[in-house]
């Protein structure tokens, strides 16, 4: 990954440096005496990421996955003759 461009903010007198990444609103990412940003350079990334990705994941995993998990699943119970009929047949 390639880092986010270090700029730095002046706020009561102090020198304050900070990274700017994505968009939307904003996380804050602390570390301690004696790391630097770089602690986070594998983190900043993801989660900066726009929430489409897990929008479109979710809907593949709901439209496509899910129903050919069950349909496996009710295969192989008519298969073995497991398969029951539901009370909501008509």
């Amino acid at each position: 990954m390639t880092a986010a461009a270090l700029d730095r903010v002046e706020v009561n007198g102090l020198n304050i440096a900070y990274r700017d990444l994505g968009s939307g609103l904003p996380v804050l990412l602390l570390h301690g005496w004696p790391t630097s940003s770089f602690l986070w350079r594998d983190v900043m990334k993801p989660i900066a990421a726009p929430i489409i990705g897990g929008m479109i994941t979710s809907t593949v995993h709901v439209l496509i996955i899910t129903p050919v998990i069950f349909y496996i699943m009710k295969l192989r119970a008519l298969r073995k003759g497991t398969l029951k009929v539901s009370g909501l047949a008509t």
